[in-house]
C-alpha cells in the first residue's frame, strides 16, 4: 500500500510542476503582427520575383539602376568606403584574401624566409664584385707599370668608325686614349671619290710607338681615328710614307700603301674590303719587305718574290708615291735615303718590282725625310719630282720625265731611266738640320702647275720656312700672316687638296691654303685620340 501511495505522490508533484512551467493558454501564431518601425535587424521575409531584374551594363560609373522604384542595397566590398555602392562584376578575391587570416610564415634565423634569401644573395654578389674589382685593379696597375715595354692592341674607342688590319692575320682597332709622339713623323694623302666627295688621311706615331690614322670624309665633315699597327715592331720616331691613287674607283675604292722603318701595316679606313693592299717595311734586319692584304686580312709572311730588289741599309728616311701614267702602266715608287744615298724602287704591282734600284744621289743628308711630288704635264706621263737634302743642308730635287717627253724636249736620253737633275731649277734653298718639309703645287686649267711651294719646319727652327717656285726660279717667301703664329712645328706633311699638317707642341694641326697659294690659315686641330 505504501508503494501505491508513493507513486500517487509523484504524479501529483509532476502535475503541479507542469502547471507552473507551461502557460495554460495556447499561443495563436497566426495572430502575430509585425511592427515595421522596428530596426530592420528583425528580418522580414519578402517574396521577390527575379525574372524582372535588370542587369547593370557596367560598373565604372557607380550608377545603381532602379527596378519598379526599388533601390537595391548591397554589402560593402573590402576597401570600399561606400557600403551602398554597386557590386563589381568580379568579386574582389584579392582583397578578400588580403583580409583573410593567414598562417604564420616560416622563418630562418628569426627572419622571414624570403628576406633571408634576398640578403644572402646580396652578400654573395658584394663579395664577388669586391674580388673582381681587386683583380682588375691589380692588372691595370701592372699594365701601367710595364707600359714602356709592352704595347697591347687597343680596344674599341669612341670615334673609330673604320676597320683595318694592324698586324698580320689580325684586324686594326679603334684607338686607345694615349697621344702622339713629340718626335713623330707625318705622312698625308688624299683622293677624290666624286667631284663633291673626297677623303683625307694623315699618318703619325703614337707615344706607344704604334702608327695611327686620322681619316676625314667630306660627306660627314668629320674625322675618325684608328690604330693601324701596334707599336711593338715599330722603331721609335720612325719615318712614315703613304701613297694612293688620286682618284677612287667607281665603287669608291682606292688602293693605299704605307711604308715605315722598320715595320708598319696599313689600311685606309674608308676603302672597301675588296681592295688589295701592299705593305712595305723594314724587317728586323732592316731590309725592306712587302706584305699584302686581301679582303682586309693580312698574309702571315712577306712574299719572297718582292724581296730581291731592295738593298740592306741602315735605318733611314722613306717616301712613296703611286704614279698614275696615262701612257703606261701605273707604278709605285718607293724612295729610301740612308748612308748618304737615295735609292728609288719602281714597281708596277706587288709582284713585279724591277730587278734593280736606282741611285739618284750619293751625297744626301740622312736626317731629312724625302718627299715625292707629282707634277702634271699635258699629253705626257706625269713628271715626278723627288726632293731631298744634301749634306750641305741644301734642299734639291731630281725629276723623272717620260721617254717621250725627253725625246720631244731634247733632254739627255742617257740619263738613268728618265731621272734628271734640273740644274739651278733643282736647288730649292737651304734648310736647317732635322727639318721636315712638304710640297704643294697649284695647277692651271690643264693640270700643269703654275707654281710650287715647299713648306719646311725643323726641331731647331723657330717657326716655318716657305719657298716658292714660279716658272724657272726658286725663291724664299715670307710666311703668310695666317700661319705666322705656328712657330714650333716639328713635323710636316701635305697632300694635293691644298692641306698641310704640322705637329705643334704635340697637337696635329691642319693648315689650309687658297688657290692663289698665298692665303694660308690654321684650319683646325686634327683628332689623334
Amino acid at each position: 500500500m505504501s508503494g501505491d501511495l508513493e507513486y500517487e505522490k509523484v504524479n501529483i508533484l509532476a502535475d503541479e510542476f507542469l502547471k507552473n512551467m507551461v502557460p495554460t493558454k495556447k499561443l495563436d501564431y497566426a495572430s502575430l503582427e509585425v511592427d515595421s518601425r522596428k530596426h530592420h535587424s528583425d528580418p522580414e521575409v519578402v517574396d521577390l520575383d527575379h525574372s524582372n531584374l535588370e542587369v547593370t551594363p557596367g560598373y565604372g560609373s557607380g550608377e545603381v539602376l532602379e527596378n519598379d522604384s526599388l533601390q537595391a542595397y548591397h554589402p560593402a566590398v573590402f576597401g570600399n568606403k561606400d557600403a551602398s555602392g554597386p557590386i563589381p562584376c568580379h568579386p574582389d578575391n584579392e582583397n578578400y584574401e588580403r583580409n583573410a587570416p593567414k598562417s604564420p610564415q616560416p622563418r630562418i634565423c628569426g627572419i622571414k624566409r624570403k628576406t633571408f634569401w634576398i640578403c644572402l644573395v646580396a652578400v654573395i654578389l658584394l663579395v664577388i664584385l669586391a674580388a673582381v674589382g681587386g683583380t682588375v685593379g691589380s692588372v691595370v696597375g701592372s699594365n701601367h707599370n710595364s707600359s714602356s715595354g709592352s704595347h697591347p692592341v687597343a680596344t674599341s674607342g669612341g670615334t673609330a668608325t673604320s676597320t683595318a688590319n694592324g698586324t698580320p692575320s689580325s684586324s686594326a682597332t679603334a684607338v686607345a686614349n694615349t697621344g702622339i709622339r713629340p718626335d713623330s713623323k707625318l705622312a698625308a694623302l688624299a683622293w677624290t671619290v666624286t667631284p663633291t666627295h673626297y677623303k683625307y688621311r694623315v699618318y703619325y706615331q703614337d707615344v706607344d710607338n704604334s702608327i695611327k690614322e686620322s681619316a676625314y670624309d667630306s660627306t660627314t665633315g668629320s674625322w675618325s681615328v684608328l690604330k693601324v699597327v701596334n707599336g711593338s715592331g715599330v722603331s721609335p720616331g720612325t719615318s712614315i710614307a703613304a701613297s694612293s691613287s688620286k682618284q677612287a674607283s667607281s665603287s669608291g675604292e682606292v688602293e693605299v700603301e704605307i711604308y715605315t722603318v722598320p715595320e708598319i701595316s696599313l689600311h685606309d679606313g674608308g676603302i672597301s674590303a675588296n681592295t688589295d693592299i701592299n705593305l712595305y717595311y723594314f724587317d728586323a734586319d732592316l731590309n725592306i719587305a712587302v706584305i699584302s692584304a686581301s679582303l682586309g686580312v693580312w698574309s702571315s709572311t712577306p712574299s719572297d718574290s718582292t724581296l730581291g730588289p731592295f738593298t740592306t741599309m741602315t735605318e733611314g728616311k722613306l717616301s712613296a708615291y703611286y704614279h698614275e701614267c696615262g701612257l703606261c702602266l701605273n707604278s709605285t715608287l718607293v724612295a729610301h735615303a740612308s748612308n748618304g744615298s737615295v735609292f728609288v724602287y719602281n714597281s708596277t704591282s706587288a709582284e713585279a718590282w724591277k730587278g734593280q734600284s736606282y741611285g739618284v744621289e750619293t751625297n744626301a743628308l740622312e736626317s731629312l725625310e724625302l718627299g715625292f711630288q707629282p707634277y702634271s704635264t699635258t699629253t705626257y706621263a706625269d713628271q715626278v719630282n723627288l726632293y731631298y737634302q744634301r749634306s750641305d743642308k741644301t734642299l734639291v730635287l731630281s725629276s723623272w720625265f717620260s721617254w717621250q717627253y725627253q725625246s720631244d724636249n731634247n733632254l739627255d736620253l742617257s740619263s738613268t731611266d728618265g731621272w734628271q737633275t734640273a740644274g739651278n731649277n733643282g736647288v730649292v734653298g737651304s734648310l736647317v738640320a732635322n727639318s721636315s718639309f712638304a710640297t704643294l703645287y697649284f695647277g692651271n686649267s690643264n693640270g700643269s702647275p703654275e707654281y710650287v711651294e715647299v713648306l719646311a719646319s725643323g726641331n731647331d727652327l723657330n717657326g716655318l720656312q716657305l719657298y716658292e717656285w714660279t716658272p724657272h726660279a726658286w725663291h724664299s717667301a715670307t710666311i703668310p700672316s695666317g700661319i705666322q703664329n705656328v712657330t714650333t712645328g716639328t713635323a710636316i706633311a701635305a697632300h694635293f687638296y691644298q692641306r698641310a699638317y704640322v705637329l705643334v707642341d704635340g697637337v696635329l694641326t691642319q693648315l689650309a691654303v687658297g688657290n692663289d697659294g698665298s692665303t694660308w690659315s690654321v684650319n683646325a686641330a686634327v683628332p689623334t685620340l
